[in-house]
């Protein structure tokens, strides 16, 4: 019975403490100067024996809170300053304004340590311009050779988590994931949901001007894709700090040791002290304007050799980020034989939720990077670098646990030990399979059935002007039943032709080495297309796009034809593409239809119907992208960067007689395309060229693609109308800056709205050849009425120049973007417009 009692007692005791700590405790308040009153930036507040603490805004204000608190104390520090200790009461939310007392003693110590000789510019300026002109020699690029062993860590987690979150119904069947909540230094609950952890060699020599990678183990829990698991080393951009520019969340930022900084930042100079037995000076930086693509933070500057011995940065909450609640980086240098300097560890942490409101649920993302066995300037044999520039050793995927825990640099907690086993016993419920089903179907259009999946399911039922209504159906095969290759197949009906369609296809993965892309693909196709149509998913039996469409679609051509596609990666970036494409091309009574001119003294005097023409190509093409990188998923792969130029060559050759061709031609063009960051924001560019050699018809030409909806299609020049123009050799240039809120930001209200601007110009130089214009009349059923278009009706060659250039906002309610646009040439051609506007859902970061 005692020991009963007791035990109750201890029951009672212990949760009584963990009420009381789980109080929270919320101070706010603004810091400033008591002699004057100016706000103070900057300013160290911290819960007195913690680590715990905050530093005060631009404006002096600040917001410090914490779960757990047992000081009844904080300390205020600021240099210049004198530090104070005030009280605050455990377990409420309280406003402290702060007034601190100027210090002459330390003002006058830090002037004479930072450099006597300045007039004009203050001291931190003249660090600042000691840490540029030092940065040649202080940059790890300007060694020889180094090479080192690098660790990363890459964990996701869920944070800001409330009681009301972990209840959800939706959540019930995952209860157990919630034992590994942790609490950061902030005490804010957060949930490891994912962690990626990789092991590399790195080597690097300037003579070559390249660097190597060679991965010895990666392991990424509850991902089996490898695409995805590259490209989550890939979020996390390096950041050199010595650059004039980086990229965050692919948004370009000023760095604060650029040569041209001193019109973006202000600068601080905020103490000097020893740091690993090196003099040191703080410099402090910031944004000259909250909206600023700048970063704010320190930089512990060495004395003698002026590099950065550390820094810690951060954005601020106004900088235009969409999704971003925060994003900051710390980065520490070693000085090696007292001779270079050298990165040694890293670690980058962002938050970002969709309402950007940090007091709600978010996705928090952190990577911690450490470096071992640095060895600088002793020569690497030039073999090393041969081959792709990330190289992944056969079986890196595959290490156990074992050697994890010899080879990791840190040490994991108990909870990320937990994240494996957690992320495999959640993939068994029956509720994350259903999740998963859901969010597939969502996503791709596909029903998933173990080996075979059917879809896509917004093409099972659509109409148009040719077929009426129209009923598909088809599936593939999955990884499940085969990774090795993929089947698929549809057939479809029309309702008013009272015709069959049909298509088969096959995807079939060829030997690959260090992962890059190999396969031979064939596919039968009898079914009605679109001409110049260039994304897979907006079909014409799309049945979003029968929804949304504003006149009825009749432009619809019937082709059988066969494709066999040989792709091959052979470098990093640089692949090749063989095809094999005979095809016929049908007149469509209701869609288009073909006419060949007769000829009489020269020239065309009528025209006769033809309800068919073959031709037979051969294609090749090449793509080079430096450092492109690439989503796959097990049968699909499609670029997704583009910061490096990327050229295409696309070479084409039709054979007259073989398979029942019945034309010689050659078709050649060739392209490059960028997404350029500048100190102005981000500039798209397109420049491409083509001809066409020997007798191929109208529709093997070029047929220059319009637009005449409302909706933006990228890949159509806004305001020229459909089938207008077609060529035979042809220039085109394309130009779209994004000014990521340079203008915007700077209006007062507008600002708020964070909306941004951009300018868009679209040019093209084109002509047609008569003889080639001549061979062969495409009509138009939907637009043989219309008394503005030319007559016979048919394809025409531009023969001078077409421009188009407008300005737009992007950014609005974060998905959307509308463009103005004027059609600068061309004006007196039938139906043509000379102003519009497009309107496009665009989600921007």
């Amino acid at each position: 019975m005692l020991a009963k009692k007791i035990l109750i007692l201890f029951i009672l005791f212990f949760a009584g403490i963990s009420l009381i700590g789980a109080q929270k405790t919320v101070i706010t308040g603004k810091v400033t100067d008591k002699a004057n009153g100016e706000s103070l930036p900057f300013v160290s507040i911290v819960f007195q024996g913690t680590t715990i603490g905050v530093q005060s805004d631009l404006d002096g204000n600040f917001k410090l809170d914490g779960n757990n608190i047992k000081s009844k104390t904080i300390v205020v520090a600021y240099l210049g300053y004198k530090q104070i200790e005030l009280p605050f009461t455990i377990g409420e939310t309280q406003e402290i304004n702060i007034e601190l007392e100027p210090d002459s003693e330390v003002l006058k110590e830090v002037v004479i340590k930072a450099d006597r000789k300045v007039k004009k510019d203050t001291a931190a300026i003249a660090l600042f311009r000691k840490v540029v002109r030092n940065k040649p020699n202080n940059r790890s690029g300007s060694l020889d050779f180094y090479s080192f062993e690098e660790y990363t860590k890459t964990e996701f987690d869920l944070y800001n988590l409330s009681e009301k979150f972990k209840n959800r119904k939706i959540l019930k069947p995952f209860e157990f994931v919630f034992e590994n909540v942790d609490t950061s230094e902030t005490g804010k609950e957060y949930l490891p949901v994912l962690l990626k952890e990789r092991l590399a060699d790195v080597y690097y020599s300037n003579y070559l001007s390249k660097e190597k990678t060679v991965v010895k183990a990666d392991n990424f829990s509850g991902i089996d894709n490898v695409s995805i698991a590259e490209l989550i080393e890939y979020s996390f951009e390096e950041i050199d700090i010595y650059a004039n520019m980086n990229r965050v969340s692919g948004v370009s930022f000023i760095m604060p040791f650029a040569g041209g900084a001193l019109a973006t930042y202000k600068y601080f100079l905020a103490d000097s002290a020893y740091v690993d037995g090196l003099w040191c000076y703080k410099l402090e930086f910031t944004g000259k304007r909250k909206q600023d693509k700048a970063f704010s933070g320190y930089a512990w500057i060495h004395d003698g050799t002026f590099a950065i011995k550390s820094i810690d940065m951060y954005v601020l909450p106004d900088v235009n980020i969409n999704f971003v609640n925060s994003f900051s980086v710390r980065q520490t240098f070693t000085y090696y034989k007292e001779r270079y300097w050298f990165k040694e560890s890293e670690y980058v942490h962002t938050s970002m939720n969709l309402s950007k409101n940090e007091e709600k649920q978010s996705f928090m993302i952190r990577k911690n990077a450490s470096r071992r066995n640095i060895v600088l300037n002793v020569p690497i044999p030039d073999k090393i670098f041969k081959g792709d520039a990330v190289e992944v050793l056969v079986g890196a995927r595959d290490k156990k646990l074992e050697y994890w825990s010899e080879k990791r640099h840190q040490k994991l907690t108990k909870k990320e030990k937990k994240i494996y086993a957690t992320i495999d016993s959640m993939k068994n419920t029956r509720a994350y399979k259903n999740l998963a089903w859901i969010g597939y179907l969502g996503s791709t259009g596909f029903m998933k059935a173990g080996p075979v999946e059917f879809g896509r399911a917004y093409t099972f039922f659509s109409w148009n002007e040719v077929e009426g209504k129209r009923y598909k159906f088809g599936g593939r095969t999955t990884a499940k039943l085969s990774k090795k290759f993929q089947l698929d197949s549809y057939v479809a009906y029309g309702a008013k032709d009272s015709a069959w369609k049909y298509d088969f296809g096959l995807k079939l993965h060829l030997n690959r080495k260090n992962n890059r892309w190999h396969m031979l693909s064939a596919n039968y196709r009898f079914d009605l297309i679109q001409l110049n149509l260039k994304d897979p998913l907006l079909t014409h039996d799309n049945l979003a796009l029968s929804i949304l469409r504003s006149e009825p679609l009749s432009d619809l051509l019937k082709i059988r034809r066969l494709s066999v596609e040989y792709e091959r990666e052979w470098l990093k970036g640089l692949s090749t593409t063989m095809q094999f494409l005979p095809r016929t091309f049908y007149s469509v009574p209701t869609g288009f239809s073909f006419s060949v001119p007769i000829v009489e003294n020269g020239g065309p005097v009528d025209t006769v119907d033809i309800d068919r023409f073959k031709s037979t190509e051969l294609r090749a093409k090449l793509v080079w992208g430096k450092e492109q990188k690439f989503y796959e998923s097990h049968f699909l792969r499609f670029p997704i960067t583009f910061h490096k130029p990327v050229f295409h060559i696309d070479y084409a050759v039709g054979v007259k007689g073989f398979l029942g061709g019945e034309f010689n031609y050659h078709k050649l063009e060739l392209g490059v395309f960028q997404k350029l960051s500048n100190p102005f924001g981000l500039t798209r560019y397109q420049v491409t060229a083509g001809k066409v050699f020997g007798k191929a018809p109208i529709p093997l030409l070029k047929l220059h693609k319009g637009n005449q909806t409302f909706l933006l299609n990228k890949d159509a020049y806004h305001l020229m109308n459909e089938f207008e123009f077609a060529s035979d050799e042809y220039a085109e240039v394309w130009v779209e800056h994004h000014f990521n809120g340079l203008i915007l930001n700077t209006i007062p209200l507008i600002k708020k709205l964070k909306w941004r601007s951009f300018g868009v110009f679209r040019m093209l130089a084109a002509d047609l050849d008569p003889e080639k214009a001549n061979l062969m009349v495409m009509n138009f059923p939907n637009k043989s009425t219309d008394p503005m278009m030319p007559s016979p009706q048919r394809l025409t060659g531009l023969n001078g120049l077409y421009m188009e250039a407008g300005f737009g906002i992007e950014n609005i309610f974060k998905i959307m973007r509308v463009d103005f646009i004027w059609r600068l040439t061309q004006l007196d051609r039938p139906s043509s417009t000379k102003f519009g506007f497009k309107i496009g859902f665009q989600p921007e970061i």
